[in-house]
């Protein structure tokens, strides 16, 4: 199951979120801080995706980001670093004071799709252009 983790941006701001992906050592076996701790996921082989969008169900897609374009994966550390830059924001156009959407972020190899981290996504509304 994916973490949750709700992320606050400021529109037209650079952002960065780190998130450390683990595992326990044996995952047959239950947490166990001496024989089965967690440890990092390898992200060695993975790709990264990222999506925003206003609802769950809706076909637009408000802000885009893959290992590509915005997302470090730090390989066998288990660290994904997202890169928020200012212009991946400044254009998104709403009214009202902030723009709730929701995100997920999925790890990608081959046929493998992992869905680590999910949440609420929040972006305040900047007046400085």
């Amino acid at each position: 199951m994916a973490a949750v983790k709700n992320i606050e941006i400021d529109q037209g701001a650079t952002h960065v979120e780190i998130f450390n992906v683990e595992v326990l050592t044996d995952p047959t076996e239950p947490y166990n801080a001496l024989t089965n701790p967690y440890i990092p996921f390898d992200l060695t082989s993975y790709s990264a995706r990222m999506q925003v969008r206003k609802t769950y169900d809706s076909s637009t897609v408000e802000l885009s980001l893959t290992n590509l374009s915005g997302i470090t994966l730090g390989g066998s550390t288990g660290e994904i670093t997202i890169n928020f830059s200012a212009a991946n924001t400044e254009n998104i156009k709403f009214t009202g004071e902030s723009l709730d959407c929701v995100y997920d972020l999925e790890l990608v190899n081959g046929s493998i799709v992992k869905r680590v981290v999910q949440g609420s996504f929040i972006i305040s509304r900047n007046t400085t252009r």
